[in-house]
């Protein structure tokens, strides 16, 4: 086996949803500017889109089509997604912290 495809077999392992995307029968396309239109129609019928975009997102991939969204879609579907994260309560930040004692929340005790 190649080192490529030891890479490939090695990624395979760790996520496996990518032996089910349809972009395997079109390897290069998703990372060819010329053929974005293209590239996204392949993801249009990928059955793992949605993991495949959850990848791109958390690995903060910059290049290529990743569930038929580009570099810069991804950027701004990533802003969307800090945007609507609700800021930390007290509470969570005294659990962060490992300080929930702090008097303000009474522990529930159920005397079963």
């Amino acid at each position: 086996m190649t080192r490529l495809g030891e890479l490939f077999a090695d990624l395979d392992l760790k996520y496996p949803w990518r032996r089910e995307a349809a972009c395997r029968s079109t390897p290069g396309m998703h990372f060819d500017e010329a053929l974005v239109a293209q590239a996204k129609l392949v993801c249009l019928r990928c059955p793992v889109k949605i993991a495949c975009l959850g990848y791109a997102l958390e690995a903060n991939e910059l290049e290529g089509i990743w569930g038929g969204y580009t570099p810069d879609e991804r950027r701004r579907l990533a802003k969307i997604q800090q945007d609507a994260k609700p800021a930390p309560t007290a509470l969570a930040r005294q659990i962060r912290r490992g300080d929930a004692s702090g008097g303000t929340v009474a522990a529930s005790r159920n005397p079963r």
